[in-house]
């Protein structure tokens, strides 16, 4: 019930017809899209609780049977609500969602969940990433509860508490002498020899699902009232592109009437996204140098650029 779009270009795929990106467009321009057959997906506002987990979406997540979970709870993270900061900034609300409760204290496990889902569904016995800290850790910390073998690829100056996470999952450590952007490239030539499954932002569409589910949560959890805007970090601008991918799908299948205006938010140091956006449709990717004490967001290769300009511009 679900089938794979270009980004760019606008072909459809089926599921098995490309590996993770569109060949007419190449691995930047050509990221996919996951989309539904939504007027036969069944479902209302009393199908979900905002005390379960990420797979009460399991409907318009990419599984056609059922998937195998991780034996770890991803989501139903909390979501507070900051009255007195409201009222300072003259906000009528404001909300803020925790994903400090997963299971490696990351909003990256439930990209994680999904990847290794699919991994399983798909065969593999081994799978990778690369990544300045949380979704190596995520990585690491979820496919311990699973068969799978997980490989992380991470910069040799990533912050040493969350190596050691890595290490103590009992991942494959692989230590790159460069930038986060040079272990991305290193680690898609490495997997594609060995036969791994990526778990790599934008490049798997199916991560971006994965971490949807934050935003299907908020609505959930906000007793169905969709916040006027929402403010995401941005990195190589995945999780913005899911966050208004989950709005979108709840829009579709007719459980709400409007996607919020998205806000990312990036590192002066690190504004490729923001450059690519300010330089407008059709948004090619402007790389460079990133610096960035937020390592997390310090990308200067952003692999989701074209997805995410899209979307917050549609928002």
């Amino acid at each position: 019930m679900f089938y794979l779009r270009c980004i760019t270009c606008g072909s459809e795929y089926e599921e098995g017809d490309v590996e993770y990106t569109c060949p007419r467009c190449g691995m930047r321009m050509g990221t996919l899209e996951v989309l539904y057959d939504y007027d036969r997906i069944k479902v209302s506002r009393e199908d979900f609780s905002p005390c379960a987990d990420m797979w009460q979406f399991r409907k318009i997540l990419p599984f056609k049977r059922e998937v195998c979970r991780t034996h770890l709870r991803v989501g139903s993270t909390p979501l507070y609500s900051f009255p007195n900061i409201a009222k300072k900034f003259g906000l009528s609300n404001l909300l803020v969602k925790y994903d400090g409760s997963n299971p490696t204290g990351s909003y990256k496990d439930r990209a994680s969940a999904v990847a290794i889902a699919k991994a399983v569904e798909y065969g593999y016995k081994d799978i990778y990433c690369a990544s300045t800290g949380n979704a190596a850790s995520s990585l690491a910390g979820l496919a311990a509860s699973s068969q799978l073998k997980a490989h992380i690829f991470v910069p040799a100056s990533s912050p040493r508490a969350k190596i050691s996470q890595i290490v103590v999952y009992g991942a494959d450590l692989i230590a790159i002498d460069g930038t986060y952007d040079e272990a991305f490239d290193i680690s898609l030539k490495v997997g594609s020899i060995k036969g791994w499954f990526s778990r790599n932002s934008a490049i798997n569409p199916y991560l971006l699902e994965g971490k949807k589910t934050g935003a299907l949560e908020i609505i959930v959890q906000n007793n169905w009232n969709v916040p006027d805007t929402v403010i995401v970090p941005v990195g190589d601008g995945t999780v913005i592109s899911s966050i208004y991918k989950g709005f979108y799908d709840f829009k579709e299948l007719g459980l709400i009437n409007k996607i919020p205006r998205l806000i990312g938010v990036q590192a002066t140091g690190a504004d490729r996204v923001v450059r690519a956006f300010e330089n407008g449709s059709p948004y090619q990717p402007d790389d460079g140098n990133a610096h960035s004490v937020a390592d997390s967001i310090s990308v200067g290769k952003p692999r989701d650029v074209v997805k995410a300009c899209k979307y917050v511009k549609n928002s």
